[in-house]
């Protein structure tokens, strides 16, 4: 026990070190009270490349039983002291930006607070950070390279602008318009065989009187056409205006094609319906393949679709894509009159 003295010896070597005090300690200068472990000083290498404050480059070698290996694990014990304070952050790790000065004609490629470099391959499951549980927020994002497909049970918050989807939704690509909240339902059904044969969509989580935009699509087989044969299909987005209590309104457009259809106008081999701009409510009989939102309801959350056919073909597989606005706008439109 040598107190406060100092001692200056050059290396100290010993096969083991313990410290029984708790503190302040600090290397490289006088210890403050308010870190436990203070590391500080001024520090210039003799020699090579790099200049690190402080490197860990130990060689862990797992005995048998073991279950994890950790190069470095932080997990303390944190209590607030109980007088009414407020505290801003209570966290395990904050990083903070590093204060650069930048001398003469030096140049800086990338300055980083937190740097990845590298990610581990030797893994089942590989990533260069792993968030295992809780919300993930993050005030600004770029991302380069590829993105893989998203599967979402919850929800991601982007500064308050949210994606929220069901864990039913196997991939969902959205792109935030601004505002607040954007909801989104994904859900199918089927349209038996009819000429113009209706069928509704649930949809959940949707604000009564929101503006809501509508993807959907179909699909039938072996459909409506003489030779009965072909691949009928419709593709198309409905903008929804108005409320239960005030009624609504819908601007849509749909693109419906086929292929192996060989009893249209020209008879090719695939074809495009010239319904591209649907203000329909019958048809010509050579437009076919069509579909069409033709009613909405936020109380029975439900979206009714209807096929615009030229006679009754098989049945139709319909999916959609809802968006509740929330307080964004859409427009619906198309160039072709």
């Amino acid at each position: 026990n040598i107190g406060s003295s100092t001692l200056d010896c050059g290396a100290f070597t010993a096969t083991d070190l313990t410290v029984s005090g708790t503190g302040p300690h600090a290397i490289g200068g006088a210890t403050s009270a308010t870190y436990s472990f203070y590391l500080r000083g001024s520090f210039t290498p003799a020699s090579g490349a790099h200049v690190y404050g402080f490197r860990t480059g130990q060689v862990l070698t797992a005995r048998n039983g073991s279950t994890e290996a950790l190069a470095v694990f932080f997990s303390s014990t944190i209590a607030t002291a109980g007088d009414g304070a407020t505290y801003g952050d209570v966290a395990e790790l904050v990083v903070n930006d590093p204060t650069i000065t930048k001398n003469g004609a030096d140049i800086i490629t990338n300055a980083t607070s937190l740097k990845i470099i590298a990610a581990p391959s030797e893994g089942l499951n590989n990533r260069a950070l792993w968030v295992v549980s809780g919300e993930t927020e993050l005030q600004a994002l770029t991302v380069s390279g590829t993105m893989a497909a998203l599967d979402m049970a919850g929800q991601i918050d982007l500064n308050n602008n949210n994606i929220i989807a069901g864990g039913t939704a196997a991939f969902v690509t959205a792109v935030l318009l601004g505002g607040a909240d954007l909801n989104f339902s994904l859900n199918s059904t089927v349209i038996a065989s009819a000429q113009n044969g209706t069928a509704t969509i649930a949809h959940s989580g949707f604000t009564d009187g929101n503006d809501k935009l509508i993807f959907f699509i179909g699909t039938d087989i072996s459909a409506e056409d003489s030779a009965n044969s072909g691949i009928n299909n419709s593709f198309g987005v409905c903008h929804v205006t108005g409320s239960d209590g005030g009624g609504y309104a819908f601007v849509q457009r749909c693109m419906g094609w086929a292929s192996d259809h060989g009893n249209n106008d020209g008879s090719p081999s695939a074809i495009l319906s010239t319904e591209h701009v649907l203000d329909i409510v019958t048809e010509t009989g050579t437009e076919d393949w069509a579909l069409e939102v033709t009613a909405f309801s936020s109380s029975s959350n439900t979206i009714t679709v209807t096929t615009r056919d030229a006679g009754a073909g098989a049945n139709m597989e319909v999916y959609s894509l809802a968006l509740d606005l929330d307080d964004r706008s859409a427009a619906v439109g198309s160039t072709d009159g």
